[in-house]
C-alpha cells in the first residue's frame, strides 16, 4: 500500500487544546484510500514535552475503538496538571498491519475560541444569506475553516493563538477568510463577480494577519492577565524583562 493512500487525524484542528487540571477525551481517526479504517487494535503513549512521562505514565494504553473506527482514549484530569506546548501522542493502531502515528497537543489555561458568527459577516454584504447555494443553510463551514486557517498560520509562525489574551484580535482575519472561501466557491472564471469578491477579502484577509502582531495583547505566562508593553514603561508581569511584541513561546 502506497504511503499516500494512508491518512491519520485528529478529530481537533489544528491540534488538540487540553484545559489545566481537566480530563479530555482524544478522538483520531485512520484512513485508506480515502475510506476510514476500522482498526481492530490501537494503543497511545504520551509524553509531556522533553520526553518525560505523564505523573501518571500513559504508555501503550488501550484505546477505544468504535463501530466506524474513530479510536478514544480518556486524558484523566491528573496528567493535565502542567502547562505545557507540544505534548506527544504517539498512536499505534492494527488494520491487517500495524501501523504508527502521532499527533502533538497543548495543555493550556485557556483555549482559543472562535468570536465569528454568521451575522458578522453579513455586516459586510448585507445580502450574503440571498448567496447562499443549493444545500447550504448558513456559512458556517466557511467560518470554522476560516478560524482554523487563522490558527494554522498562527502556529506555523510559532504563535499560539491561546496565548493572545483576547480573541477578538483575530475576528476581521477570520471574517475576511471566510468570505474569501465563500466567494471562491462561487467563483466560475477568473473575472466574474465573484472572483473580484473573493480577491478583496483576500487582500484583506492578508492585511489583517500582519496586524495581529502589533495588535495582540499577550498571555505569554497564562496568567489571565495582561503581560506588559513598552508602553507601560516595563510595567506587569514582566518586571525587568525586555519588552514589546513577541511572536513566539
Amino acid at each position: 500500500m502506497a504511503i499516500q493512500d494512508l491518512a491519520f487525524r485528529s478529530d481537533s484542528r489544528p491540534r488538540d487544546y487540553v484545559v489545566k487540571d481537566r480530563a479530555y477525551i482524544f478522538s483520531c481517526k485512520a484512513y485508506s484510500d480515502g475510506t476510514q479504517s476500522v482498526p481492530t487494535a490501537a494503543t497511545i503513549t504520551i509524553k509531556r514535552p522533553g520526553g518525560a512521562a505523564l505523573p501518571t505514565a500513559v504508555s501503550l494504553a488501550a484505546m477505544t475503538i468504535d463501530a466506524s473506527g474513530t479510536m478514544t482514549y480518556a486524558l484523566a484530569a491528573g496528567n493535565t496538571s502542567e502547562l505545557g506546548a507540544n505534548y506527544t501522542a504517539d498512536v499505534a493502531y492494527t488494520v491487517s498491519t500495524v501501523f504508527d502515528a502521532n499527533f502533538i497537543f497543548d495543555v493550556v489555561r485557556r483555549p482559543p475560541r472562535n468570536v465569528v458568527i454568521q451575522g458578522d459577516l453579513v455586516f459586510h454584504h448585507a445580502d450574503l444569506t440571498d448567496l447562499l447555494g443549493a444545500g447550504e443553510s448558513n456559512t458556517q463551514t466557511y467560518i470554522e475553516q476560516a478560524a482554523e486557517d487563522v490558527w494554522t498560520f498562527l502556529e506555523s509562525k510559532n504563535i499560539r493563538p491561546y496565548l493572545v489574551l483576547s480573541q477578538e484580535i483575530f475576528r476581521r482575519a477570520i471574517e475576511h477568510r471566510a468570505l474569501e472561501l465563500f466567494f471562491t466557491a462561487k467563483t466560475k472564471s477568473p473575472e466574474d463577480r465573484w472572483a473580484l469578491l473573493r480577491d478583496e477579502h483576500r487582500s484583506a484577509y492578508s492585511q489583517e494577519l500582519i496586524a495581529i502582531g502589533p495588535r495582540a495583547i499577550h498571555d505569554m505566562d497564562q496568567s489571565l492577565t495582561a503581560d506588559g508593553t513598552v508602553f507601560e514603561g516595563r510595567a506587569g508581569e514582566e518586571g525587568a524583562k525586555d519588552t514589546g511584541y513577541r511572536w513566539t513561546v
